[in-house]
């Protein structure tokens, strides 16, 4: 139960949350009176105060103003231990999820008519199904500007360890690179892959390291860099054996992956090596010419 209201009025844009004890996901909360978030078509600008609360979760959604500062002040969006499973209750054909969502961010207009967002986001003890996916905590730093330029740098920690460091930028359609980015996988789980997979049929161990750049464009990316895998293994339970994955380097170049005498060992140690070679420059086709001995 959680509806909103709107008016125009003044060149502003008004909206406000009612009642102000709504239920979501079969749980009640509570809203702050005179709660409002307005823009200013005129002049660009936002104003806000809301906060809704539960028994247990926060969200909170204000900017603070400061008679000193010319233009648009800070807009702070702070969330705290959204329970996810409440939210997704609210389809009933979505999947088993469960974990808390938390998040501080802050979003800026600085002198140079740049947009800078910081913050902190965070989903811990994470589930699908009944399995654990894990815990994980991002830092993100992004920064935009009116001729549509889009910066980004992230990390993401998966149960309190590095995983992932991310850098991005996109430009202007019409530059010679419009698309660049960065990602640098550092013993990233596999097992966080587990809860996806079909029932009863396999499991990952292990971690993967790499390294990635892509350029070019949303419509045709262009990847180089290389994964390797590291004490990877791969229990297939159909036949009850674990199968062990080679920590050799896997090249990527232009979009083509290339299998050097890749060694996939068994039981018995004995390698099936695989070389060749998967052309992935049509992502939704990719061409397979590997030779398995």
């Amino acid at each position: 139960r959680l509806g909103t209201m709107a008016n125009i009025e003044d060149s502003k844009l008004n909206i406000s949350f009612v009642p102000y004890n709504p239920v979501i996901g079969h749980k009640e909360w509570n809203i702050n009176d005179g709660n409002i978030i307005t823009y200013d078509f005129h002049h660009k600008h936002i104003d806000a105060d809301l906060l809704m609360t539960s028994k247990e979760s926060l969200v909170h959604l204000f900017t603070q103003h400061n008679d000193s500062v010319h233009g648009q002040e800070d807009l702070n969006l702070k969330i705290q231990d959204i329970k996810i499973a409440d939210w997704i209750a609210l389809n009933p054909y979505a999947p088993k999820i469960k974990g808390d969502l938390s998040a501080d961010l802050k979003v800026r207009f600085n002198e140079n008519e740049q947009i800078e967002g910081k913050g902190t986001a965070s989903i811990s003890e994470l589930y699908y199904g009944k399995q654990r996916v894990g815990t994980f905590d991002c830092d993100i730093d992004i920064t935009t500007d009116r001729k549509g330029s889009i910066e980004t740098t992230a990390t993401m920690d998966i149960d309190r360890q590095r995983a992932m460091t991310a850098y991005g930028h996109i430009r202007d359609s019409s530059a010679v690179v419009p698309f660049y980015a960065d990602f640098e996988l550092t013993r990233f789980p596999l097992k966080v892959i587990n809860p996806f997979l079909p029932a009863n049929t396999a499991k990952l161990s292990g971690v993967l390291n790499g390294q990635m750049d892509v350029t070019g464009s949303f419509e045709a990316p262009q990847f180089n860099g290389y994964l390797r895998f590291d004490s990877t293994e791969l229990y297939v339970n159909m036949i009850g054996s674990k199968f062990k994955f080679d920590n050799i380097n896997i090249p990527i170049d232009s979009n083509i992956v290339y299998f050097d005498n890749f060694d996939i060992r068994c039981i018995n140690e004995n390698p099936m090596t695989i070389s060749g070679q998967v052309n992935m420059k049509n992502i939704f086709n990719p061409v397979i010419n590997l030779e398995f001995a």
